[in-house]
């Protein structure tokens, strides 16, 4: 019988990959999805090079890899199965168990590898047969994606949105920046969490800024927020070229790379720094002149190595870029640091920086400090939550004042969350939570958002309590660049799901 081809160690490294492209339909872009599909075909190979050389055998170090991909995707089910069934004094999470066990798995498959005199010509076969099948189901709905969007209306895109016209400069030109604490809930939502926030209020008033306590976002998640915000318009034109119908997020996230704000203030002579997260429509702009971020991973390789046995065994070694989280934990205060650098490259310049605080993941204690994963673990959500909020107000105050004593010229400053936090309902059902169902209480955690703008030299009459993130460049330009934009009405939109 002819030698079957082995394909199922492949099949199955892309398995996940495709399964996590699925559910994250149109919110990567193909491009990075094939730069992964490269780097986890590449690791496929090398590793059953390394299993084969193991027995002498291809086929034998094709079932080793298949096994050993099986143990590192099905990690966190291992996990997870540990958590119910171990006993007593077994710590949740606990590495120390949970990764002996796949060793020993793995070591036991190898040994009967070894001794094994059988052919494995049919497991071979039956292994491709049944890894084919089941990329099959995603590779399926991808493609039928694509056709959708492609030959639909959702393949349409609306124009760029309009550039103001300035009518004046400000001289000498203050620098602006826009800082997005992402998921930072307003002062009423925090204290549903327990978190403390009036001090940090307080501080930011003492400083000039003014706080309005009413704003909520205009969209309930981050995309269509931040491209609002910066396009100074609502998306109902992007939805009349889409339709109503179009899953495609393509359009939206052109918008955040090049928007009406940043292409406003480069007329006006200002340079455009973005400060990338990192969530890949926000990790770098073409179209600034400068990008400040931390080299990593792409970012759907990150979420796919996530709940593998690879980030626990990458934090013991201290090596950042294969763990999420410490990643996390290191991105953070660099981009803070390079912030408080700013003031000293010349000229007027724009900042765009998206600091994903206090999203999870949930790395900071109040001081700073990393949040091991069995701390995580031992902690209510809300605690984890409010940690991070109250290392994110300290760091915010120190580069708040850094950037007032090294600015030559007093910056405005806006500092916004994009969106609040999820309410509880929410995060036990992602997937199949209705906004239409949501309650005024769960759409009011989830919407309501800090809101706090710092317009030195400008008479601030125009912000008002409730002034929501669509008109706050429309006020930012009109202060100071004369642009006569009429504020909008503050309305919030919600979708029916994710």
């Amino acid at each position: 019988m002819k030698c079957p081809w082995l394909l199922h160690p492949f099949l199955l490294a892309l398995l996940p990959l495709c399964i996590v492209y699925v559910l994250y339909l149109g919110e990567y872009p193909p491009k990075e999805f094939l730069l992964t599909l490269g780097i986890v075909l590449a690791a496929s190979l090398l590793l059953l090079a390394i299993c084969a050389a193991l027995f002498r055998s291809a086929r034998k170090g094709a079932v080793l890899a298949s096994f050993f991909l099986i143990l590192f995707y099905g990690y966190d089910s291992a996990l997870r199965f540990l958590n119910r069934y171990a006993p007593a004094g077994y710590e949740p999470g606990d590495h120390r168990y949970a990764l002996p066990v796949c060793l020993l798995l793995l070591v036991g498959v190898a040994w009967w590898l070894r001794r094994t005199r059988k052919d494995l010509g049919n497991l071979t076969r039956i292994l491709n047969v049944v890894f084919a099948c089941a990329l099959l189901i995603p590779v399926a709905q991808a493609v039928f994606y694509h056709l959708r969007i492609r030959g639909g209306a959702a393949a349409g895109t609306a124009p760029l949105a309009a550039v103001p016209q300035a009518t004046r400069q400000p001289v000498p030109a203050p620098d602006i920046y826009y800082i997005i604490l992402d998921r930072y809930g307003s002062q009423e939502t925090l204290a549903r969490y327990g978190c403390e926030d009036s001090e940090f209020l307080a501080a930011l008033r003492r400083r000039g800024f003014y706080i309005a306590t009413e704003s909520w976002s205009n969209y309930l998640k981050t995309a269509p927020s931040l491209a609002s915000t910066l396009d100074l318009e609502y998306l109902e034109a992007l939805g009349a070229a889409a339709g109503r119908a179009s899953i495609d997020w393509g359009p939206i996230f052109h918008r955040l790379d090049d928007h009406a704000a940043a292409r406003f203030l480069k007329s006006q002579g200002y340079s455009y720094i973005h400060v990338g997260s990192f969530w890949w429509p926000t990790e770098r702009n073409l179209h600034a002149q400068r990008n400040i971020n931390v080299l990593s991973l792409p970012s759907n390789l990150m979420l796919l190595l996530e709940t593998t046995f690879l980030p626990p065994i990458a934090q013991g070694l201290g090596i950042a870029p294969l763990d999420f989280r410490l990643q996390q934990w290191r991105r953070i205060p660099y981009q803070l640091d390079a912030l408080e650098k700013l003031p000293a490259q010349p000229g007027p310049k724009f900042v765009f920086a998206h600091l994903l605080v206090p999203h999870e993941p949930y790395v900071f204690n109040p001081d700073g400090s990393f949040v091991s994963g069995k701390d995580f673990r031992a902690r209510a959500g809300e605690e984890n939550y409010c940690n991070q909020v109250a290392f994110t107000n300290s760091r915010v105050l120190l580069l708040i004042d850094r950037l007032l004593a090294d600015s030559k010229v007093p910056p405005v400053i806006l500092v916004q969350g994009d969106e609040g936090p999820f309410p509880g309902r929410y995060r036990k059902n992602e997937r199949d939570f209705d906004w239409k169902q949501a309650t005024p209480d769960e759409l009011r955690e989830k919407a309501s958002i800090l809101s706090a703008y710092l317009l030195p030299g400008a008479d601030a009459k125009t912000l008002y309590p409730s002034i929501s993130p669509v008109n706050s460049f429309r006020v930012v330009f009109n202060l100071y660049f004369g642009t006569n934009l009429p504020l909008l009405p503050d309305r919030t939109f919600a979708h029916e799901n994710d």
